[in-house]
């Protein structure tokens, strides 16, 4: 995933304030001017102007602890390592290890948001006027240079996943009455739990030309979808693309770290439910760094397909070798008119 973007100093969070333990420091807090107080030995320097009663480090929590147990964790604060997806409708917390894609809604906390456009009533404004209160409690944003540096990974055009290890408050939402529902309420449509970012304390580097770093798949011109087609992959699944790459690292699929037009190929007909044989005129659209997109056609019939292949930023930490990351398809799409031209 390449070179880590440093690691912040090791910091604790309790409730919104920031606490910096002895060994991180050599003085304590400065005004413009001079020092405001030294830390002693033993002392433990409260970044705040009201010290609370006790401070202790949040607990370290995987994203999918944080899916399977929400209750577990409502409104405490955490420490996780995970990728934040940021797009239209989508600025989420996700963990490929598990059905986390679209279940954890990822805001800022202090006055800086996400400026995420979503439904509904949320402007995508960057800034807000007053310190993000959630449920009655009020949370902070360390907007240090670790999180300049996030934020500004997670804004890139037109859309981006950043890997990072972050500190903030979890909120489950609502079970909607239905005990096995997934728990909701914040987010696009009430899509989800909340995750509220206060802190930065490592940014994966995004500096690999071989890796996607996108969120979203291409998807067919306006042209295209009047013609009318079918969304064939509407749901990328995690488990089934971590079981390719573990076959393409035992060598039944070795051919998948090197080839995305075969990827395309044997993607596409297995999801059109056809023979790859079948399939004529692959022929290359578009190429962006760590993605291809191919269309085609069916020999026998009028219908035309594009299919989009990855090799997406998301996978590298999952591989026995984070350098050789395996081609898989993110997008795929059967055309009643016309060939299909990717938007860019």
């Amino acid at each position: 995933m390449g070179t880590p973007y440093g690691v912040a100093a090791q910091q604790a969070t309790c409730g919104g304030l920031a606490c910096f333990r002895r060994k991180d420091i050599s003085r304590a807090f400065w005004s413009r001017d001079k020092p405001l107080a030294r830390p002693r030995d033993r002392d433990l320097v409260i970044a705040t102007f009201a010290v609370p009663a006790h401070c202790r480090a949040p607990e370290k929590v995987t994203v999918c602890g944080l899916v399977e147990n929400a209750v577990a964790y409502d409104r405490q604060v955490v420490e996780v390592t995970g990728f934040v997806s940021h797009g239209f409708e989508d600025s989420t917390l996700f963990d490929p290890n598990c059905n986390s894609r679209f279940a954890i809604w990822a805001e800022y906390g202090g006055t800086v948001t996400t400026g995420t456009i979503y439904c509904c009533g949320v402007s995508p404004r960057r800034n807000r006027k007053r310190l993000l209160t959630i449920d009655g409690v009020p949370i902070s944003l360390a907007a240090d240079k670790h999180f300049r540096r996030f934020d500004r990974l997670l804004h890139q055009p037109p859309d981006a996943i950043v890997h990072a290890r972050l500190v903030g408050r979890f909120f489950s939402g609502d079970s909607r009455n239905q005990p096995r529902a997934p728990w909701k309420g914040y987010g696009h449509l009430g899509c989800c739990s909340l995750f509220v970012i206060q802190r930065a304390l490592w940014v994966d580097a995004q500096d690999r030309r071989d890796l996607d770093y996108r969120a979203a798949a291409d998807q067919p011109e306006d042209n295209a979808a009047r013609a009318g087609f079918r969304d064939l992959l509407p749901v990328l699944d995690f488990a089934k693309v971590i079981e390719l790459r573990r076959n393409a690292e035992a060598g039944e699929r070795a051919w998948a770290f090197a080839d995305p037009k075969r990827v395309a190929s044997e993607s596409l007909a297995s999801l059109a439910g056809v023979h790859a044989g079948a399939l004529t005129d692959m022929v290359e659209v578009r190429k962006a760094n760590g993605r291809v997109v191919y269309s085609c056609r069916i020999s026998n019939t009028g219908h035309a397909y594009t299919v989009v292949v990855s090799r997406p930023a998301w996978l590298a930490p999952l591989s026995n070798d984070r350098q050789n990351v395996s081609w898989i398809a993110i997008a795929a799409y059967e055309l009643s008119g016309g060939a299909f031209n990717p938007r860019p």
